[in-house]
């Protein structure tokens, strides 16, 4: 599994590897339950957890996968708060974590949100640190390059 292959769907709790893609939608399969199901495109939308970011103070973004390393790098010193702390303790904990983040941008529900994905991710060994994520994007563009 990669973590290119996982998704985020409007209306569904957690994450989800997508299976097969179909003109209408997808197939997926649950990373908590294992319970695999077919998502209308027309009903959900379906985010690639690649695709996402946090905003930054400087204007800037920040992606996710980044963010999820900077939390497991930290976590014997700073473990990850509840996901259900109250929201001076998430916004503590992800000022620790990403201190130059966006707080009027990024919203406790974004924390929130995050601090479950990075426990779901993790649980399925999903989160490489950043050197790792970076050299595996050097060694894909290298590849599209030799392609092309």
């Amino acid at each position: 599994m990669k973590f290119s292959e996982i998704v985020s769907i409007t209306g569904l709790p957690g994450l989800y590897r997508v299976l097969n893609s179909k003109s209408n939608g997808v197939v997926v399969t649950g990373l908590e339950d294992g319970k695999s199901q077919f998502i209308s495109a027309r009903v959900h939308a379906i985010s690639n957890l690649e695709s996402i970011s946090m905003y930054m103070k400087d204007g800037e973004t920040r992606e996710l996968k980044f963010i999820f390393s900077d939390m497991l790098k930290m976590e014997n010193d700073t473990p990850p708060a509840d996901s259900k702390a109250s929201n001076d303790e998430l916004r503590n904990y992800f000022k620790k974590i990403e201190p130059n983040h966006d707080t009027e941008r990024v919203h406790v529900s974004d924390i929130k949100k995050a601090i479950k994905w990075y426990h779901i991710l993790k649980s399925n060994n999903l989160i490489k640190s950043e050197e790792d994520w970076k050299k595996e994007e050097g060694t894909a563009e290298e590849e599209d390059k030799k392609e092309g």
